[in-house]
């Protein structure tokens, strides 16, 4: 396994991001990243993942990538719940439907 693909699989690699968006710091990601914040369909608990922005076809829309497609558990989650909150280069938590 090469060094990027276990990166991808060190926890505290894949979650920095996050510490970085809640520090109101997103922009750094030049809205190329964004920060997902959705309700566990379990737990009811808050959560937040990074993804990438691979279009904007206008200033409230973005489309996202997901590296493990409809068995990502943000999607699973989005599916029971659309509502969330997004932040994206200097905007916070903008409430938002999946």
């Amino acid at each position: 396994m090469s060094l990027s693909a276990r990166l991808l699989h060190t926890r505290w690699v894949v979650r920095a991001p996050i510490v970085v968006f809640r520090a109101h710091l997103g922009f750094v990601f030049g809205g190329r990243m964004l920060l997902l914040e959705h309700v566990g369909r379990s737990s009811g608990e808050p959560r937040y993942v990074v993804l990438e922005a691979v279009e904007r076809p206008s200033p409230d829309r973005v489309v996202i990538a997901s590296g493990f497609g409809r068995t990502s558990q943000w999607f699973k989650n989005l599916q029971a719940d659309p509502n969330c909150h997004v932040s994206i280069g200097r905007r916070h938590r903008v409430p938002a439907v999946a």
